[in-house]
C-alpha cells in the first residue's frame, strides 16, 4: 500500500518519521491536517541540505508542509516510520541520488510493526507524538507506561531561517537531476 494512500485514510491520528518527504506525501499530510484535531499529525524530518541532495524528499515539499504542520528537524535522521491510527510500519527510505524509487518498489521494504511497537515508537518518537499516544489510549495501564517513557528525540521545531538557508544554497549550486546520477552509479553512459 501507498503510504499516501495509508495517511489520506486517517481518522484519528498520523505519525511520519523519515529522512525527508515526497510531493505526494506531503500533499497527503497536508489534507488530513485539515481534518483531523489540531496537533494530531506529527511529522519528523531530516530538512537539511544533504538530505535533499541525497534524494530523500523534495525541498518543494517541505516548504510547502510546513506552513501545515509543525515540522520536527531531526538532524541525521535515517529510519522511517508511518503510523495512522495505531497501525504502524517501518520502512527504508529510497536515496534517489544512489536508486530509482521503482526499483525499491519491487522488493521489500517495510515491515508491519505489532500493537506494542506501535506503542513504544509512538511515545519515544517526540514530545508531540507522546502526547497523541496519551490522548489516544485506551486504559489506565496503558496512560501509566506512556508517561513514563521518555522521547528518545527531543522537540526541534524547523525555523523558517532553516528552509531560506537551504533554499539559497540550491539557488547557488542547483540540485543534480536523480535520473543521471543513478546512470552514472550504475556505469550506464
Amino acid at each position: 500500500m501507498k503510504i499516501s494512500s495509508l495517511i489520506e485514510n486517517a481518522t484519528e491520528s498520523v505519525k511520519y518519521a523519515a529522512p525527508g518527504v515526497r510531493l505526494e506525501v506531503d500533499g497527503a499530510l497536508i489534507r488530513v491536517s485539515e481534518h483531523l484535531s489540531e496537533g494530531m499529525v506529527t511529522v519528523c524530518l531530516d530538512v537539511c541540505e544533504q538530505s535533499i541532495r541525497m534524494g530523500f524528499g523534495a525541498f518543494e515539499a517541505v516548504t510547502k508542509l510546513n506552513n501545515f504542520v509543525v515540522i520536527n528537524n531531526i538532524p541525521n535522521l535515517r529510519f522511517a516510520l508511518i503510523i495512522v491510527d495505531g497501525e504502524g510500519y517501518s520502512f527504508s527510505p529510497t536515496a534517489l541520488y544512489l536508486e530509482s524509487e521503482q526499483s525499491t518498489s519491487l522488493g521489500f521494504n517495510a515491515i508491519k510493526l505489532t500493537g506494542q511497537q506501535v506503542q513504544e515508537a509512538t511515545t519515544r518518537l517526540s514530545p508531540a507524538a507522546k502526547a497523541i499516544a496519551l490522548a489516544t489510549c485506551v486504559n489506565e495501564e496503558q496512560r501509566e507506561k506512556i508517561a513514563a517513557t521518555i522521547p528518545e528525540i527531543p522537540n526541534n521545531p524547523l525555523e523558517q531561517e532553516e528552509i531560506k538557508l537551504i533554499d539559497s544554497s540550491i539557488k547557488n549550486n542547483p540540485l543534480v537531476k536523480f535520473d543521471v546520477t543513478q546512470k552514472i552509479a550504475k556505469g550506464s553512459f
